[in-house]
Formats: structure tokens, sequence, C-alpha cells
């Protein structure tokens, strides 16, 4: 109630209108920084691959010895942001972020822009309740990326390794759905029994759902903002200057090759090093907008939520740090009455 108090004689007293918003940031890429085809078997041309798939090996996961994950080759793109985000940059909204990529392989696979529920899955992955998925295809989906074995966004570069062995759970890089934060891997999540939601779906205006897609459909990727994980985990990557994605699937592998029992029907992508690659390798673009100073919640308007914040928040260093020093002290209130009913 003091809280409340206090914002009715700030009105009173009539402080003064003055909040600044800084211009919009738009960081535009078009060709990745690091692309990587995390596929167990890729030895021999790492990171050098001018095409990467992405594929599942549901119900195989053994084989000769060794053990797959469920999303078996997933594709990493990766774009380096440091030289594009403000130094001072403080509170802000993710407004955009779009990824594209366009597929190499021509009536490879079926398009579908729509999730699967995880039940479809079980009958190909030998596990009971199951059901039937409601539409042709699987979809492509896209997610954040973690690490194991010490490494991470930074040390992770096109040439290390997959992970100290062929098998499941045990890949150096794997796509996450970051989860309240955490970077779990669901590579194996029906194996695991993790209800998984991807950061993007892969959508095109080239075909409609159902129909075989074309060589060098291009696909795109609009990340969730809208999801709290994806939203988190884009701020520590805009904070570490490093975004990295994970495409994968669960497209049946191809049989006969040691991958998988199902016929070969799934995306290939092209990576920088490909030749014909120009507008058509991974292209990011991602939107930033400053809230306008004070605005502590990146509402729109300075008012009493942001009091609030910065009141509950004193002395610590959460949300309530409205000039991004470190501590939530005097200067963050005045900052807050300073641009009192500002809007931005």
């Amino acid at each position: 109630m003091r809280y409340l108090a206090l914002a009715g004689v700030v009105g009173m007293l009539g402080v003064a209108i003055g909040g600044v918003s800084a211009a919009p940031v738009v960081i535009t890429r078009d060709a990745p920084d690091l692309d990587r085809w995390m596929y167990p078997f890729n030895s021999s041309s790492v990171g050098t691959r001018p095409g990467a798939s992405c594929f599942g090996a549901l119900g195989q996961t053994e084989l000769a010895g060794f053990t797959f994950d469920e999303r078996d080759a997933q594709v990493l793109v990766g774009f380096d942001l440091s030289a594009d985000v403000p130094a001072d940059l403080c509170r802000y909204r993710i407004t955009q972020a779009t990824v594209r990529i366009a597929v190499t392989t021509d009536g490879a696979f079926v398009y579908d822009p729509t999730i699967d529920a995880r039940e479809t899955y079980f009958g190909e992955a030998m596990l009971p309740g199951g059901v039937a998925d409601g539409d042709a295809g699987r979809p492509i989906e896209m997610f954040g990326v973690g690490y194991r074995n010490g490494f991470d966004a930074g040390s992770f570069v096109e040439t290390s390794s997959f992970g100290p062995m062929i098998a499941w759970r045990v890949r150096n890089a794997f796509a996450t759905d970051y989860a309240s934060g955490v970077p779990r891997d669901v590579s194996n999540s029906l194996a695991d029994g993790l209800s998984v939601t991807a950061f993007a779906v892969g959508t095109t205006t080239v075909v409609s759902p159902g129909a075989v897609v074309p060589a060098n459909t291009d696909f795109r990727f609009d990340l969730d903002l809208m999801n709290p994980d994806v939203d988190a985990y884009l701020r520590d990557a805009i904070s570490g200057g490093k975004l990295r994605l994970a495409i994968a699937s669960m497209f049946p592998a191809e049989s006969g090759g040691g991958g998988g029992p199902g016929t070969g029907a799934y995306p290939t992508f092209y990576m920088k090093e490909n030749i014909f690659g120009a507008g058509r390798r991974a292209r990011l673009s991602l939107t930033i907008e400053p809230c306008i100073e004070g605005d502590v919640d990146c509402s729109g308007v300075v008012d009493v939520d942001d009091l609030n914040i910065v009141l509950s928040d004193w002395l610590g260093s959460g949300d309530g740090d409205a000039n991004c020093d470190g501590i939530t002290n005097v200067d963050d209130l005045n900052l807050v009455l300073g641009n009192w009913l500002s809007v931005g």
C-alpha cells in the first residue's frame, strides 16, 4: 500500500515527463559464423560439409554396438553478436527473431508446419500408448543449444568433437528447450519422458502442408518470443555475444545405411561452405528495442509497477536495477520518478 501511496504523491507533484528511449537495434546476417552437422559419424569433414541433414533414430537406439539419440542428426547454426549489441544496452525487449535457411534436397520430404503430439511418435519409438498423426509429414523444429563435457558457446567450434563416443546422451552440443532456464538435453525426449516445446517450427510459402518440398525451398523459423524460455535463452545469448541454435527433427532415417528403419525422407540444408549457398544458407534477423528509461518492466510506460519493482528489489541486483549498474538504489528510484508516466 505504501508503494501505491508514493505513486499517488508523485502524480500530484507532477513530476516532469522526459523519458528517453533509444532506437531499435536491428541485427542481420546473410551467413552464419558457425554451422555444423552434429551427427556421430560426421568425423571426416567436420564443419566443412556443403549440406547437413536432420533426422531421427526412433526405434533404432541400438545398432551394431552403438546407441543413437532420438533426435539423431542435428544441424547447428551460430551467429556472433558482440559487434552489433550496444555495450550500454540495459532494459530492452526482443521484438523479432527469425532464422531462414533453404534445403538442398528435391522432393525428399513432405511439408508439415505444425507441432506433432509426442504420442504420435510412440509407435516408431516402440513405446506404448501411441496415437495416429493427423497430418502428413513431420515438423522441422528449432531449439537452443546446450553443452556438456566442459564446452560452452564460446569454446564449441565447428571442428570440436561430437562427443567422447558414439552413444546417446553424450554429444558435446545438443538441442535444448531451455525449460525454466535449464539447458536440458531434449535429444531423447520420448525415452526421457520430457514434454518439449520447440523455439520455432520451420514454415514456407512455397508449398502447401502435405506437399513434397522442392529443392531450394526457403524455410523460416520465427522464434516464439512469447515463450519465456525462448526470451531468456536469447537474452543470455545477447549478453554473451553468441547465438547458437539447433535444427532438429524426428523424420525417419534412411534404412540400409546404418541410420534407422525409415525411407530417408528428411531435409538437408545449405551450409555456408556450399558454393551455391548465397541467399540460401542460414540467415538471421533480430530486433531489439531498448525500453524507455525508468521502465524496468518494459511495459511501455513508467508507472506504479516500475516503482513497486524498484522498492521491492531495494539494495538487490534484480529487475529493480533500472540503470543496470548492479544494485537497486536511489539512482534507480530517481530514474523511475524522473520519467514518471513517460511512454515509449
